[in-house]
């Protein structure tokens, strides 16, 4: 499966937390494709990973870099968790495959 970075991002700190303590996730899947923007820290070992609705994992990526990406997975119709965890921080999404 190939992985490519279409652009970079960048997160701003929300209250008391710090860009370093911030995980965001933002998930859409169209045609075999998984599209995530990932705002995490740069350089810190990020895992980004889907798991089918009973808890099978059907994916799963480290990444090292914020940005949008795209991903060849083969989900069938159901319901999906995305996870990612970068740190001490994580977020998770939930996508409908139709």
């Amino acid at each position: 499966m190939e992985q490519f970075a279409l652009t970079g991002a960048s997160a701003n700190a929300v209250g008391r937390n710090t860009v370093a303590e911030i995980a965001g996730l933002e998930v859409n899947y169209s045609s075999g494709c998984l599209s995530a923007e990932l705002l995490i820290r740069e350089g810190n070992e990020s895992l980004l990973s889907v798991y089918g609705i009973a808890g099978q994992l059907k994916f799963r990526k480290k990444i090292l870099n914020p940005g949008i990406y795209e991903f060849a997975v083969d989900l069938k119709k159901g319901a999906y968790v995305v996870t990612l965890i970068s740190g001490k921080s994580w977020a998770a999404r939930r996508v409908n495959v139709n």
